[in-house]
């Protein structure tokens, strides 16, 4: 029998019957050819030994059950985790193939006492040198008997029982027969969420479950079950009823996965976090350039950092054609006029967001290209103003088609010079108009310097 050491810790387990590993039916199904160690025997549920010829009663007992996948020899080795003689663990071994309700006598016990059969160990077990098939009470026998020959699919309980001193204890499996294979946890993951507004601070409603086919992946016959204990995982009772909606009690809270095969029984335990989140203030403030012209580039909103993208924009009073996912605004279909924008984000429990909105006034002019300029220092109409048109290149010819002026990113700068600052002649110019958008604008300026 393969040997793969892990250590297989247990809580300590209560004196009634709900402690559950004490009594035959809640035995711990022992699977993967491992060897245990941390094993608890504390407290007793129902006496189910009965009569045998290791005569003795349960104490301090846990049972296990053990399923072979391939037939062979079949032995254990007993271990106290302290090696004080007082401590004395026995066994029993029934099967194969019974039931707890009919379980019938032990094929297979020891209940020597170590310091009345004044042995210099206090192991106990199965092995290939003893002839004997049981053997005890008290000062009777060495501790060791004849280990077993087991065949496909056989089914055994094992009631292991401390009648005296305070100890666990390991056990490892010796000979050739093997047991089923655990279930592998394929994934899980910690599940976080935003606090619910109904219930009290730090407290959500969780879908465990989201766990289930990470956990099962691509293996069959499998069920998923949950469990706010260990101890109660391990043992397989007080599952989770509803584990679509659970209200954690604490954050994080650890909650534990046991993942069953529903054929052999055997089983793996795994935990994950649960983790509450407290909400946080959603981002939205947000701006544009105003005012625009009804003919110009199509706004688009600019956003802080950070920004709430979950939000709807939306206008008042009608006429304006944004788009409620990313605020852009359409001119050719929008009216010119005064707006009132509003960006709002509700409540957001999976993404942990207050409600919060913010507002913008957007002008949409419906403005044209100057047709001149006079430039005379009268502070009316002395610069070519394109302010409102989103310019991204401007250049100025004169009727000859010399270039005098050239200026990237325009607003309202062109009073009538030329590039070498010198003031160019009232004429009428030819201008060339290039928008953000890639949008081109030809046209003609006329400069006349008017006496103030």
């Amino acid at each position: 029998m393969k040997k793969i050491t892990f250590v297989f810790l247990l809580i300590v387990i209560g004196t009634t019957k709900s402690g559950a590993q004490n009594d035959c039916v809640d035995a711990i199904i022992i699977c993967g050819d491992a060897n245990l160690s941390g094993l608890t025997t504390k407290g007793i549920g129902i006496q189910e030994i009965g009569s045998n010829a290791c005569n003795s009663q349960e104490n301090n007992s846990i049972w296990l059950k053990i399923k072979i996948r391939t037939g062979g020899t079949f032995g254990f080795l007993i271990t106290p985790q302290s090696n004080d003689l007082v401590v004395d663990f026995d066994f029993w071994i029934f099967g194969p193939n019974v039931n707890c309700n009919n379980i019938g006598t032990a094929v297979r016990c020891s209940t020597t006492n170590p310091l009345n059969a004044n042995l210099s160990y206090n192991t106990t077990g199965m092995n290939n040198i003893e002839t004997d098939v049981s053997e005890g009470p008290g000062s009777l026998g060495n501790a060791f008997i004849q280990w077993m020959t087991v065949n496909d699919n056989d089914t055994y309980y094992i009631a292991i029982d401390r009648p005296v001193g305070e100890s666990n204890f390991a056990i490892s499996w010796t000979g050739t027969a093997t047991f089923y294979q655990r279930p592998v946890i394929q994934n899980t993951i910690a599940l976080e969420q935003c606090e619910a507004a109904t219930l009290p601070a730090n407290v959500s409603v969780f879908d465990l479950t989201q766990n289930t086919s990470r956990a099962i992946g691509n293996q069959t016959n499998l069920q998923v079950l949950y469990y706010t204990t260990y101890n109660e995982a391990i043992v397989g009772i007080n599952a989770i009823v509803n584990p679509t909606q659970f209200e954690n009690t604490a954050t994080p809270q650890k909650i534990y996965l046991r993942l069953v095969n529903t054929v052999t029984g055997c089983f793996v335990v795994t935990d994950f976090n649960l983790i509450v989140d407290e909400p946080i203030d959603a981002v939205t403030d947000f701006s544009y350039v105003s005012p625009v012209c009804s003919k110009g580039v199509n706004p688009m909103p600019t956003t802080n950092l950070n920004f709430t993208t979950t939000g709807i924009f939306s206008a008042t009073p009608q006429g304006l054609a944004i788009s409620p996912l990313d605020g852009n605004i359409n001119l050719s279909e929008s009216q010119p006029g005064v707006y009132s924008i509003t960006y709002s984000v509700t409540q957001n429990n999976d993404n942990c967001y207050t409600s919060s909105q913010s507002n913008f006034s957007l002008e949409i002019d419906n403005c044209m290209i100057p047709k001149g300029i006079s430039p005379n220092g009268d502070n009316l109409n002395d610069f070519f103003n394109l302010d409102k048109f989103d310019v991204k290149n401007l250049t100025i010819f004169n009727r000859y088609g010399m270039k005098v002026y050239h200026k990237l990113n325009y607003s309202n700068e062109w009073n009538g010079l030329s590039d070498k600052g010198k003031e160019l002649p009232d004429a009428t110019y030819y201008y060339l108009i290039e928008l953000n958008n890639g949008e081109q604008k030809t046209g003609w300026v006329y400069v006349n310097r008017e006496q103030k």
